[in-house]
């Protein structure tokens, strides 16, 4: 199939009825692969690789082989876009493709054979490793030719190398490597929802059940950035025009499966049974009260007192241009790189920027609260006028950002990646590259709160994910606290 644009898929779908992604052509870090299992009007496995901005698609309809000897026959289908690489869900009857769909495997691949997997495809010859949950080792696509072919058919086989397993079988291996659940249990259809036409969010008609389906369609990629973190609900039972109020404690007449954590609070001198949120029947649960943003946890109940993340979140002052926010970001980043730690970047949902860097849960949170705040000088220190630590808004100098070095502790809590804010709109905290920050340093934009609007609950699930729901690779505190405490005391 020639091309690598999403018109043909796009004709095919109505977005209106089926959850599908409608997606965009997007890059990504690495090239991934993902194959999904689709009950259609016959199961097969959908592989696919991400190229050129989009997924090239084949259908296998005996599913992938790791027996060299067998050839598989793959046909090609049309593009997919990346969002569409965590779609699970049931496409309704009466639609293309109508039927059942989860994430069979996901990994990356790399081209065995030349630079550009592209020219390959063109070539109708691809060999590539893949580096998945089940499929590993080299694998080859190759066109089929001759009179008995058609334009669409080609062949899947398996590279004879270490993974080579005549014995494997796929059937043997049905759940999927996302919710770890099957087609079986993995599809069910939205839940009912109390009162869903219930207006949420005034100016732009967006109503409980569609905060609903939001939830439901981002689940697979909101799930791991909540996983065993305690909750705080920010819920809106009459919309965002109406009062509103912040839940620590588990839900009155909450279901008996709804997981939480009981802790003590010195402040309210009580216990207070935190909602953990650990799949999707209780994200859906806790979409139906109402509840538009999700706030974590810095740590999860196995380490409470040891955050996981370190959280820097920068809140720029009326007047503060994106650019300005914008390097104030990236001059966290390069400060913290300095002394060997990677980092990532989200919008709060709101006006501002969150970057967070991925620990090992091994330092208290007084320890990390002290390297934050190393980190927040040193960050002043490099902007004096562009940043401040004025506690009190009123005395905040306009145009400047507000760096927060108070927001590390033991029960505080951020915006979850993905979660739905409570401004008109419904904008989402949307993780992002660096790249797209860097772009900003030449923008004119004088409302970085209009710039992270674009990303909202009627588009968010069709933008790639490029954290690929992870906070990034724990990384040790200590030795780069030690690195900062002797370079920047001698910087």
């Amino acid at each position: 199939m020639a091309g690598s644009t999403l018109t043909a898929y796009r004709k095919r779908r109505n977005f209106s009825r089926s959850p599908e992604p409608r997606g965009a052509r997007a890059r990504q870090a690495g090239a991934r692969f993902v194959v999904q299992l689709h009950h259609a009007s016959h199961l097969h496995y959908d592989f696919r690789l991400e190229m050129d901005g989009v997924l090239k698609s084949w259908a296998v309809p005996k599913g992938p082989s790791l027996d060299p000897a067998v050839k598989r026959l793959a046909m090609h289908v049309e593009d997919h876009p990346l969002a569409y690489g965590t779609f699970e869900g049931r496409i309704p009857e009466g639609s293309y493709g109508a039927g059942d769909v989860i994430v069979w495997d996901s990994g990356t691949y790399e081209l065995l054979e030349g630079t550009s997997g592209l020219a390959a495809y063109r070539r109708g010859s691809l060999k590539f490793a893949l580096h998945g949950k089940k499929l590993r080792g080299g694998f080859a696509l190759v066109k089929m030719k001759g009179r008995d072919s058609t334009e669409n058919a080609w062949l899947l086989i398996k590279e004879r190398d270490t993974e080579a397993d005549p014995a494997w079988r796929a059937t043997a291996h049905p759940a999927s490597v996302l919710s770890g659940r099957t087609l079986d249990d993995a599809t069910d259809p939205m839940p009912a929802v109390s009162n869903p036409e219930k207006i949420l969010f005034p100016d732009d008609g967006i109503t409980k059940r569609d905060l609903v389906a939001y939830y439901q369609r981002i689940a697979q990629r909101i799930l791991p950035y909540l996983k065993d973190r305690p909750l705080m609900l920010e819920r809106y039972p009459n919309g965002i025009g109406g009062p509103f109020f912040f839940a620590k404690d588990m839900p009155r007449g909450a279901p008996p499966w709804l997981t939480t954590v009981a802790l003590e609070s010195e402040s309210a001198k009580r216990t207070i049974n935190y909602v953990v949120c650990n799949d999707e029947r209780s994200l859906l649960y806790l979409a139906n009260l109402a509840t538009i943003t999700l706030h974590a946890w810095q740590s999860r109940v196995s380490s409470l007192d040891c955050p996981d993340v370190l959280l820097f979140d920068l809140d720029p002052m009326p007047g503060c241009p994106l650019r300005r926010v914008a390097r104030v970001a990236l001059s966290v980043r390069d400060i913290v790189a300095s002394v060997g730690l990677s980092s990532r970047v989200k919008t709060t949902g709101g006006k501002g920027l969150h970057v967070i860097v991925a620990l090992q849960p091994d330092a208290p949170y007084a320890v990390v609260r002290r390297f934050a705040g190393l980190v927040g000088h040193r960050v002043r220190d490099a902007l004096p006028d562009q940043v401040t630590f004025e506690r009190t808004i009123s005395r905040r100098p306009p145009g400047t950002v507000y760096f927060d070095v108070a927001q590390v502790g033991r029960g505080k809590t951020f915006a979850a990646p993905y979660t739905v804010r409570a401004r008109s709109g419904a904008p989402v905290s949307m993780p992002l590259t660096w790249e797209r920050v860097e772009a900003w340093l030449k923008s004119r934009s004088a409302d970085p709160a209009a710039a992270f609007a674009q990303w909202r609950i009627a588009n968010a699930a069709d933008s790639p994910d490029p954290w690929q729901s992870s906070y990034g690779k724990p990384q040790r505190l200590e030795p780069a606290f030690e690195r900062a405490r002797n370079e920047w005391r001698n910087g």
